[in-house]
């Protein structure tokens, strides 16, 4: 039990003032309120959120699909400062055709150009594609074709060309041939 004492100051006393309660406050009451505050504790500490949580409702969510556009556009630029590099477009008259095409590769993680070359040449027409890192200023592979007739023409010769070295051996070719082709499309 709670024992008061003689109101001891000149103020108006509340309920439970310091002042006026006896300092020998029962152990039950002293438990109810540590137990009390306790509670608080816990519940404050309970409405606290989980920093993984708030780092996680933080993080953007990242579209794939967009990240790859953004990925195709930085290498639709970075083809064309290769081609400006390089002077391709200078280089063309009637009996010489020069195109390229850029490409994300997201398996190498570069970005790819193809020149392809078209060249009359006395009713022969000889076809190139080389692939290029748009970046690096490097060959990755390349193909040459000459066709006899003109463009629809039969193919007379093929050559591939790897690291800077022309293929040969014909099991080596038929891997390559899949390669090259999947460089602009992977």
């Amino acid at each position: 039990m709670i024992q008061i004492r003689e109101q001891t100051h000149s103020l108006p006393c509340i309920p439970m003032c310091r002042a006026c309660v006896s300092p020998e406050l029962p152990r039950t009451f002293k438990r109810v309120v540590l137990l009390v505050l306790g509670l608080m504790i816990f519940a404050v500490a309970c409405h606290v959120p989980d920093q993984s949580a708030i780092a996680d409702s933080q993080t953007p969510v990242v579209d794939p699909k967009i990240e790859e556009l953004k990925y195709s556009r930085f290498c639709t630029e970075a083809a064309e400062k290769f081609w400006s590099r390089h002077d391709f477009k200078e280089n063309q008259d009637v009996r010489r055709i020069v195109s390229y095409t850029s490409h994300y590769n997201k398996k190498l993680n570069k970005c790819l150009v193809d020149v392809h070359s078209s060249y009359l040449l006395k009713g022969e027409v000889s076809e190139t594609d080389h692939v290029y890192n748009a970046l690096e200023d490097t060959v990755l592979g390349g193909r040459v074709l000459l066709r006899k007739g003109g463009l629809d023409g039969e193919i007379e010769t093929v050559a591939f060309i790897k690291d800077g070295r022309t293929i040969r051996d014909k099991r080596e070719a038929a891997v390559f041939v899949p390669w090259f082709q999947g460089l602009m499309t992977e």
